[in-house]
């Protein structure tokens, strides 16, 4: 028969393999998420020269203001959407509060 110690040494004992695997998974997502960003970084800077290459100064230019506005759109589109999506569920939240402390009060009024 086990003893409450054994088992607890047992829980132990099977949290730090676990915490271990964990730690393994995460260095490797780590190495993993590293080795992507220089593969892209490489892959960008290796495009930027044939873009600049075959557009020319004056056009390069031209591409990278244009490429600018899209970007800051797409990211007030993002912290938009993200805003309006947090009102509607604050308000939807709120008006559903109200008619329960409304159902409540009639329900308190009629006894």
């Amino acid at each position: 028969m086990r003893t409450d110690t054994e088992c607890i040494a047992g829980v132990i004992v099977g949290n730090s393999m676990k915490q271990s695997g964990n730690s393994r998974r995460i260095v490797k997502n780590t190495v993993f998420l590293y080795i992507r960003m220089l593969l892209l970084m490489l892959i960008t800077l290796y495009t930027t020269r044939i873009v600049l290459r075959v557009l020319g100064e004056a056009d390069f230019g031209i591409y990278n203001l244009i490429g600018g506005i899209v970007i800051m759109m797409a990211f007030f589109n993002g912290a938009l959407s993200s805003t309006t999506n947090r009102y509607i569920a604050f308000e939807l939240g709120k008006e559903q509060q109200d008619k329960r402390e409304n159902a409540d009060g009639r329900i308190r009024n009629k006894r």
